[in-house]
């Protein structure tokens, strides 16, 4: 983030290699999942967003 210096991790998916390897339903679990989940060995998920192309996921950042 520019004003807070904060930095986020973006898992982007191409939603074609979804539908050719079927894993579209795989793709949203794991959303639902990162939702949901409140636990120190999982990472957050601050939001989630599809392009015409790719799934997006922004994710909290770990070093």
């Amino acid at each position: 983030h520019k004003e807070t210096k904060q930095r986020f991790a973006m898992k982007k998916i191409n939603k074609q290699n979804l539908m050719l390897r079927n894993q579209i339903q795989q793709a949203f679990v794991e959303r639902d999942i990162l939702t949901f989940a409140e636990n120190p060995f999982v990472v957050s998920m601050y939001c989630s967003f599809e392009t015409r192309r790719h799934l997006c996921m922004v994710m909290e950042y770990v070093e």
